[in-house]
């Protein structure tokens, strides 16, 4: 199950990250046209706006007011 390689948390001062554990189909953050790779053992911060791609599905990120 995918959820399981692509776990998302948000650490005590509400910043938002993304790991991937080694998935098959990689995790990228999508930010101004640039794709950036979420790389095994490395998590990433999310700041909205941006697009998730996990695999090959898509997620937007924006910014809830």
């Amino acid at each position: 199950q995918a959820y399981r390689y692509r776990p998302i948390s948000i650490d005590q001062n509400g910043t938002l990250w993304i790991e991937d554990y080694g998935s098959l189909n990689g995790t990228y953050i999508i930010r101004d046209g640039q794709e950036a790779q979420v790389l095994k053992g490395k998590p990433r911060e999310l700041d909205a706006p941006a697009t998730l791609r996990i695999g090959d599905q898509f997620f937007q990120l924006t910014e809830r007011q």
